[in-house]
């Protein structure tokens, strides 16, 4: 048999190719000339006239022979390609012998690792290995692919689980055809058994019969603890028995891929196959889910035509009105509050005030950078700075000097722009705007640049006199954000005790401040009652 492919491939080679006659004559004349060096002068390279009727005539006998010999030879079938097992997995309707013997699926391990419970899936052995039988691993995988259309059918939650290096891809790729959750990394035991401790926190919601969200079951969620999969895909079960002893405890089916030294009474539903290669995983993996998006098409199509073929059995109480309304409201109050934006790569900015309209260019600059500095919710600044940021205003900001003038300008043009903001002067009033991503980096660098700016000592002296004197660390010549440190560390008393006490235990100088923290701190020490040891182990076991 493979001869006699081989023969039909090589047919075409085997068929004479057509006789250019095309000056033959002239060409038999060549070959016979004896080589020398005038046959390579320039006179003997010199081609004869062409004649244009003998040309057409060669290229209609060209065309007559094509169209007759096209039909011979092999025709070329459908090549495997194991890279469209993840980007176009196949469907149950593709599985074939020939498919699962490319994939390796027949391939075993050495024959002294063996389960006896899989005699019954085995062929035979070659070379110490176990050889799979592929018509068996062919009928449980169409098996395991109506289990799987019907769970999702009925709306069911399919958990796909691999756990194993390069398992990654066909797992997130079968969850996303399915609908369902997906696992590659390592299993927490006792997240089903124990599952209100472990996923007690886990978001959950309530979906219709077109899979769009309900509201209003939130208070009930709360109290119905974690939720459970309705059927388990496990691609690797020797890395995940706790999973599948876990899933045999609550009576939730499980199909896995049993290789010759697996139990295949670890699952429900076993697939004989190679769980070693990768190609045979992925193969499994999108054939399950795509029977799973089969199985969930159907029921959306019904259910769109108004046809619900399953009975939910969530045990739920429909909410009312009231509560449904209230639980939109609330839903939109955490978006504004916590400045909530589905694309991260935007940056929410604000404008200045009406009472910014008399300030000079300076303040005004230098307010709508702050303003983006502390507004840029996704921006990765530093920690310290942020904090101090919300805490900081600067009424008494010293004049600009002439030579920054034109690029403090530029950077208020650029920032009133990017705010939208269509006045001839400054901006006058509160708005919220978003802008693209690289107009957000602009500000961001701008504002970076703001705070890394020294400190003149002007400023320096209008810090000092807005704090009342009570730091003595000196400002001029340092930055805006080490500044911001030294105002919000002076303004916490645990912040200044705990630097006094970190100077201390370092030996390093200690300001008037410090010393006045320790004093108080020595103070309340000898004003504290003694506690006895029963106290003390009451409080730590507490």
């Amino acid at each position: 048999m493979i001869l006699r492919s081989i023969a039909l491939r090589q047919a075409r080679r085997a068929v004479a190719k057509p006789a250019r006659c095309l000056h033959s004559s002239a060409t038999c004349l060549q070959q016979n000339q004896p080589i020398d060096a005038a046959s390579y002068s320039f006179s003997s390279r010199i081609q004869p006239p062409v004649d244009g009727d003998q040309v057409a005539r060669d290229y209609q006998a060209f065309k007559h022979h094509q169209r007759v010999t096209n039909s011979i030879g092999s025709v070329v079938s459908p090549t495997y390609q194991p890279h469209t097992q993840v980007t176009k997995p196949p469907s149950p309707e593709d599985i074939s012998l020939e498919l699962l013997l490319a994939s390796q699926s027949h391939l075993g391990h050495s024959t002294s690792l063996w389960n006896p419970a899989n005699a019954r899936y085995i062929f035979g052995v070659r070379q110490g290995i176990h050889i799979i039988s592929l018509d068996q691993t062919a009928s449980h995988l169409r098996r395991a692919c109506a289990v799987v259309r019907g769970v999702a059918q009925r709306g069911g939650l399919i958990l796909f689980v691999g756990t194993r290096d390069g398992q990654e891809r066909i797992v997130t790729k079968a969850a996303e055809l399915a609908g369902g959750c997906h696992l590659f990394d390592r299993w927490i035991p006792g997240s089903i058994t124990n599952g209100p401790q472990i996923l007690g926190r886990c978001r959950t919601k309530v979906v219709d019969e077109n899979d769009k969200e309900i509201k209003g079951f939130e208070e009930q969620l709360e109290a119905k603890g974690a939720l459970k999969p309705d059927l388990v895909v496990c691609l690797n079960p020797m890395e995940n028995y706790v999973l599948l002893h876990e899933c045999g405890l609550n009576n939730i089916p499980t199909i896995g891929v049993i290789d010759t030294d697996a139990n295949p009474t670890w699952v429900t539903y076993p697939i004989p196959a190679n769980d070693d290669s990768l190609r045979c995983i992925n193969l499994i993996g999108g054939v399950l889910g795509r029977a799973a998006e089969a199985g969930k098409n159907w029921r959306l199509n019904q259910a769109a035509g108004g046809i619900v073929t399953y009975a939910a059995s969530h045990n739920l109480a429909t909410p009312t009105a009231d509560q449904i309304a209230a639980a939109h409201e609330a839903e939109r109050s955490f978006a504004q509050n916590e400045g909530f934006n589905e694309d991260t790569d935007k940056r929410v900015v604000t404008s200045t005030g009406p009472a910014d309209q008399e300030a000079d260019i300076q303040e005004k600059v230098d307010q709508t950078m702050m303003s983006a500095f502390e507004y840029a919710q996704f921006a990765d600044f530093d920690e310290d700075a942020i904090a101090a940021a919300f805490d900081m205003h600067f009424p008494d900001r010293a004049a600009p000097e002439t030579t920054e003038l034109a690029e403090l300008r530029e950077k208020l043009r650029r920032t009133r722009s990017a705010l939208n903001v269509s006045s001839d002067g400054e901006p006058t009033y509160l708005e919220s705007t978003q802008v693209d991503a690289k107009t957000g980096a602009e500000l961001e660098e701008d504002a970076q640049d703001m705070m890394d700016e020294p400190l003149t000592q002007q400023e320096a002296a209008a810090l000092h006199a807005q704090e009342g004197g009570k730091c003595q660390n000196p400002y001029a010549g340092g930055s805006y954000r080490g500044a911001l440190k030294v105002r919000k560390n002076a303004a916490d008393p645990t912040l200044r005790r705990m630097i006094a006490l970190k100077r201390h235990a370092y030996g390093e100088e200690l300001s008037a401040e410090d010393q006045e923290e320790l004093r108080k701190l020595s103070e309340a020490n000898k004003n504290a009652p003694p506690a006895d040891e029963g106290d003390y182990a009451l409080r730590r076991t507490s």
